[in-house]
């Protein structure tokens, strides 16, 4: 009887699939060493040469995995657009006026859009395999009301150990990214949550979150284009 195998891609359970479909899988590099599988009688899961699909290695080229290239250039723009943005909606808000809070409410909505666009890029390029998340899911599930406030932490926080992990892995002289600061920028995005409808008190911690969130974006920044530069060498 043919053995029917399932793995893990990208955190998520798949299969059931026959041996036949595992060689595909292995040979167009969605399946690798390190990848975990299982089937019927194994007491857990285990990574894949660890495993009768052995084999199916043997004459297998490592496969290396090139993450998009962006320009280095396009994530420092990105980042001060999104400072200026930031800033101009903070001062217009602060005049108090409805024309004013219209104006602030539109840069808002490009903030918020910048943003996307760099989690997104920072998540594409660090996908090895090992990446918690892939670029559309840090960005989607940010979306959904109340899952959201969990997923932020997710697409930022752990974005940061992955940057590091990755350049860690590989050795690069690139910046690496505080993790710390991440997590101050984070407990003050869930107190934000908590007093959003709280006239002016906003500006107590609004204010020093959107300080503290465009100092750390701009070490993802940095990070993002040293292994831009290392990768191309």
């Amino acid at each position: 009887m043919e053995s029917i195998w399932y793995y893990v891609l990208n955190n998520q359970q798949c299969g059931p699939v026959d041996e036949d479909t595992i060689q595909s899988l292995i040979q167009n590099g969605s399946i690798r060493k390190g990848t975990l599988v299982w089937k019927a009688g194994m007491q857990e899961w285990q990574k894949a040469e660890a495993t009768s699909l052995e084999y199916l290695f043997s004459d297998l080229p490592p496969v290396e995995i090139k993450p998009p290239i962006y320009s280095a250039g396009s994530f420092q723009s990105l980042w001060l657009w999104l400072v200026w943005m930031n800033i101009a909606g903070t001062i217009l808000v602060a005049f108090n006026s409805e024309t004013f809070s219209k104006i602030a409410f539109a840069t808002s909505i490009v903030s918020a859009v910048i943003q996307c666009v760099l989690i997104y890029r920072f998540w594409a390029i660090i996908q090895d395999g090992k990446a918690r998340t892939t670029p559309g899911y840090a960005v989607g599930l940010c979306f959904i009301p109340i899952f959201h406030i969990y997923w932020t932490y997710i697409a930022y926080v752990c974005l940061a150990e992955n940057i590091n992990s990755y350049c860690n892995e590989r050795k690069f002289n690139s910046p690496r990214v505080d993790k710390n600061l991440a997590l101050i920028w984070y407990v003050l995005f869930l107190v934000n949550h908590l007093i959003l409808f709280v006239p002016n008190l906003w500006y107590f911690t609004g204010i020093p979150s959107m300080i503290i969130g465009i100092i750390f974006f701009k070490q993802f920044v940095e990070a993002s284009k040293g292994i831009i530069f290392s990768e191309q060498r």
